[in-house]
């Protein structure tokens, strides 16, 4: 229930990603799975969350498009709960070096790699050629990743989610992660949505709902556009 440390969980990036979630349904091209807080693991003494809750996560998947729809129910009867999140979606790309970002130009955004100051994105086409690792706050509905290499682009079209991180760990800090490789770095690009900051405050009973929708397109053609679900 929170990015890196947006939150007064001593945990990084929280604990949903490390816990095992129960496929609730399957039809088709879809899944949905569930993480609760009655799932019989002590949330707070285990990571310090006091919170009740339900998430659920359906994907759907095709041969050009991915659907991930997120609802988080607060299930106490009298306590509001904040949260923040994001979806860790590493992309692959062939070349990093020829891979762009449009979609951010004038975005505000908290460096991270430098004490998360305020700035302003000056590039109406962002390229990586070193570490980067940024927080968008408040960005448009959608985003384009273009991977020259590859010969496709990537559409993110997102609803209620309204921040967007840009990562890469480049050449130096690559080396020092243990679960990620030397080289994977040139390869990869970290275009995650979520809702960062403010947090979100859901009140008793209450649920809040969101989706993200990435389409690949090759060499001139243009996404469809996604059906509005919420």
């Amino acid at each position: 229930p929170q990015f890196s440390d947006f939150g007064e969980l001593s945990k990084s990036h929280g604990f949903a990603r490390n816990e095992r979630w129960t496929l609730f349904e399957r039809e088709g091209d879809t899944v949905t799975l569930k993480l609760s807080s009655n799932d019989g693991v002590d949330f707070d003494s285990k990571y310090g969350c006091k919170d009740h809750f339900v998430i659920s996560l359906k994907y759907t998947i095709n041969e050009t498009q991915i659907s991930t729809q997120l609802e988080v129910t607060n299930t106490s009867p009298t306590s509001a709960m904040t949260y923040s999140l994001a979806l860790h979606t590493y992309l692959r790309v062939e070349d990093i070096t020829h891979t762009s970002i449009q979609g951010l130009y004038r975005v505000g955004y908290l460096d991270s790699l430098d004490g998360r100051e305020m700035k302003s994105e000056s590039n109406s086409v962002i390229t990586v050629n070193e570490e980067v690792d940024r927080i968008y706050l408040s960005t448009p509905p959608t985003v384009k990743i273009v991977d020259k290499c590859g010969k496709r682009s990537l559409c993110i079209k997102k609803f209620n989610l309204p921040d967007i991180v840009v990562w890469n760990p480049w050449i130096d800090k690559s080396k020092r992660m243990g679960d990620f490789g030397d080289e994977e770095y040139k390869e990869m690009i970290c275009v995650e949505t979520g809702c960062i900051k403010p947090p979100i405050e859901l009140l008793p009973g209450t649920k809040w709902r969101a989706e993200q929708i990435i389409t690949a397109t090759h060499n001139n053609q243009e996404p469809e556009e996604p059906e509005d679900k919420f």
